[in-house]
């Protein structure tokens, strides 16, 4: 692994970015790797970069995560936060509950390339469609009564993404208005009955598959 930070407040990196690659041989004898191994795997090799970077003059802390595993696919995420001021860099607790309510969401992008993996997942499933799978899922996260655009939108995205191997899935969720992060770390707030439907009808959702 590499790692490299800089741009101190308080003792706190304000900057950092880690990689790391490694590959390793599949044990033949381990029946949790026997599905990739009839698939011609040998071994795994992955590669991830993670780190934030924060921006004092726009007052923006954005984090970065991306993660490639050699053909089978990849995963990139951003997720960015406003109005983070330089205090919010601290270990002491009462000081970050103090700040944690005016610190916004700003915003998230998940690129998922499918190089593989729909394949693979498809024989673990018997050869049975994806797309059957998060049809069941369906009723569960959204209220027939009160249908969700934007959780339709997300399923029709990974529906046609599952569909077809070979394909890039994405999604951009943006706040409508200001969303503050201390929404999200209300205790048993996510687990309600709906909270989900929600919480997405505050953002606006753009969801596609597309080679």
């Amino acid at each position: 692994m590499k790692a490299s930070w800089g741009q101190f407040v308080d003792g706190l990196p304000t900057t950092a970015q880690f990689t790391t690659k490694m590959s390793t041989p599949l044990n033949p004898r381990d029946p949790n790797m026997a599905l990739l191994q009839a698939s011609g795997f040998s071994s795994l090799s992955v590669a991830g970069e993670a780190g934030w970077v924060w921006n004092e003059s726009a007052r923006t802390l954005g984090y970065k995560l991306a993660f490639v595993v050699d053909n089978l696919g990849s995963l990139s995420g951003n997720l960015t936060f406003a109005n983070v001021p330089r205090e919010a860099f601290s270990l002491a607790p009462e000081r970050i509950a103090t700040l944690l309510p005016e610190v916004q969401v700003g915003g998230l992008e998940l690129t998922l390339l499918d190089a593989g993996l729909v394949a693979l997942a498809q024989k673990a499933g018997g050869g049975a469609p994806l797309g059957d799978l998060l049809a069941g899922m369906r009723p569960q996260l959204i209220n027939a009564e009160q249908p969700s655009a934007n959780i339709a939108a997300i399923f029709d995205a990974a529906g046609n993404f599952v569909a077809t191997p070979g394909q890039t899935l994405t999604l951009k969720m943006t706040p409508k208005s200001s969303f503050a992060v201390a929404r999200l770390l209300t205790p048993g707030g996510m687990a309600a009955p709906g909270a989900l439907q929600v919480l997405l009808e505050d953002f606006t959702v753009d969801a596609g598959a597309a080679r």
